[in-house]
């Protein structure tokens, strides 16, 4: 199994911002523990990314709900939930959609119009398998 290069590096974005999450105990408003907001150019520079890159991943999180902007002097990047409310699932989905969907069997049925394996499928459970562990798999911090 491989990742994408946007896969990868939006996972090591998610999780330098994890990892910067707590820098104070005192909640926001949402009850969040307020944490330090980076800068695209800190975050692209600490990752080895061009700003552009960078800019591009954090667009599909922030379109995802993952991350979010904030203007000014103290203004960057920052996770809209605690980290370890966010799964790898919702990071992986955001980035390049999910291992096994249903409509995986109708996509690879060959040249017929329906797949040969409908009755006795091995890799069917296989993908649901993988996709059940990375679904379980919760916390980015």
């Amino acid at each position: 199994m491989k990742f994408t290069a946007l896969e990868e590096y939006g996972l090591r974005c998610i999780l330098h911002l994890a990892r910067k999450e707590c820098t104070t105990d005192s909640p926001d408003r949402s009850g969040r523990p307020e944490g330090v907001s980076l800068t695209l150019g800190e975050i692209a520079e600490q990752e080895g990314l061009t700003q552009q890159y960078a800019g591009k991943i954090f667009r599909i999180l922030a379109k995802a709900g993952l991350v979010e902007s904030e203007r000014g002097r103290k203004g960057g990047y920052r996770l809209t939930r605690r980290s370890e409310d966010i799964t790898l699932s919702e990071v992986l989905t955001a980035l390049g959609g999910k291992f096994f969907e249903s409509s995986l069997c109708g996509r690879y049925k060959g040249d017929r119009p329906h797949c040969v394996h409908t009755t006795q499928c091995t890799i069917r459970s296989v993908w649901m398998d993988v996709q059940q562990a990375v679904d379980g798999i919760a916390g980015a911090g």
